[in-house]
């Protein structure tokens, strides 16, 4: 019986779903990440990401996990994402001069 898949794909194109699914993903994100769960905590951040991807903290939060992985490039480009949503994002800002820092490149500080 597929009318659960259905009834599932219906749901996808629900903005309320959409929401529920980026709040549990954000909160399971921040939860991993207290507990050093790195790479469980990507993966929330990357759904929230995929599901808003307006959400300026949510780009942040990916790229700090990334940076922990020492992924500096693609950290790099979350917070830049996450400053070209909200150019006063601090912690956007902190994170990509850390990993400019990190890498070396600190030419455009």
């Amino acid at each position: 019986d597929l009318s659960f898949f259905f009834y599932f794909i219906d749901l996808l194109g629900n903005e309320h779903f959409k929401d529920i699914i980026t709040l549990l993903n954000e909160q399971l994100g921040l939860s991993h990440s207290k507990i050093n769960q790195i790479d469980a905590a990507l993966l929330c951040f990357e759904t929230a990401c995929r599901f808003n991807p307006n959400d300026d903290d949510h780009w942040c939060q990916r790229g700090i996990m990334l940076f922990l992985k020492k992924q500096l490039n693609e950290a790099k480009e979350c917070f830049t994402k996450a400053l070209l949503i909200n150019s006063v994002n601090e912690s956007a800002m902190n994170g990509l001069t850390s990993c400019q820092l990190v890498s070396g490149h600190n030419d455009k500080l």
